[in-house]
């Protein structure tokens, strides 16, 4: 079986202000659906979903008596996509994500207290109305190297220098919940500034 990672938005828009905490069925089925499996399209099919979980897809799923039916005729069904760069910097950002389908964004600099309450929402309620986010929180730089040697005013934190420093690099990110780590290596060929990775040293400022 596989988990369900894909959300149908149905009914009417409401604004923000009126719009309701989403309600979710933990048991129901899709029927009348196009639907890509990440290998092929079966044209009409029906996805049957118990206790959260893809218990069957496919053009004859038998529906168990008294289970909630939605009909997904003219529209596609698919595995939620997953984003491998993102930058989410609001819970909107999440949200747009998964209205085009991305359930799951790995995220490569955000700001701490966004993430650390995020991932306290995934953990509590599941979060079903946004994309998950896993973030490296802050990158791996150098004193003066990108993106800080495009900002000579703003204060270059973190950075590593050295072999030590890389390890308190490592530790700090994984005390703040970091999922994994963003090292960011750039000379200026591609963005003009140069860099301690520079083939010709960068001048003093």
């Amino acid at each position: 079986m596989t988990s369900l990672a894909l959300a149908f938005t149905l009914g009417t828009t409401t604004s923000s202000a009126e719009a309701a905490q989403p309600t979710c069925s933990q048991s129901f089925a899709i029927t009348n659906v196009r639907v890509f499996d990440g290998d092929k399209v079966i044209a009409k099919a029906t996805v049957l979903v118990v206790d959260d979980e893809i218990a069957a897809v496919g053009p004859k799923v038998k529906i168990p008596q008294g289970t909630p039916t939605i009909d997904g005729a003219g529209a596609t069904l698919m595995p939620g996509m997953l984003d491998s760069h993102a930058h989410a910097w609001q819970r909107g950002d999440l949200e747009r994500a998964a209205q085009f389908g991305v359930t799951t964004e790995f995220d490569m600099w955000s700001d701490l207290a966004f993430i650390q309450a995020m991932t306290a929402e995934q953990e509590s309620t599941g979060a079903p109305d946004r994309a998950d986010v896993f973030s490296a929180i802050h990158p791996a730089t150098v004193t003066e190297g990108y993106p800080y040697n495009w900002t000579p005013d703003v204060i270059e934190s973190p950075t590593i220098d050295s072999p030590q420093g890389a390890k308190k690099f490592v530790k700090d990110r994984l005390k703040e919940g970091a999922n994994h780590l963003k090292i960011m290596i750039e000379d200026g060929t591609l963005t003009g500034p140069q860099s301690p990775y520079s083939a010709t040293p960068p001048s003093r400022r």
